[in-house]
């Protein structure tokens, strides 16, 4: 598992439960791809991605991915 916590201020309710939809951005300039393309690999490989509010500093985006062997020889 791996938390990035930030120090901005935060994600709304509402923004929360769209933050995942390609395309949805709150920035001016922002395509609305990061998160959504971040999300699909994640979830590719058998893991989840899950986003809250740290109250009162910033967001965690948290994902998680499936434990496996790792092959140095291939």
């Amino acid at each position: 598992r791996i938390e990035i916590h930030d120090n901005g201020e935060g994600i709304s309710e509402e923004d929360l439960k769209k933050i995942k939809q390609p395309f949805f951005t709150t920035k001016q300039n922002g395509t609305g791809l990061g998160v959504a393309l971040s999300n699909e690999i994640i979830e590719a490989h058998g893991g989840e991605m899950k986003l809250y509010n740290n109250v009162p500093h910033g967001s965690v985006f948290r994902f998680s991915l499936p434990a496996g062997e790792v092959s140095l020889h291939e």
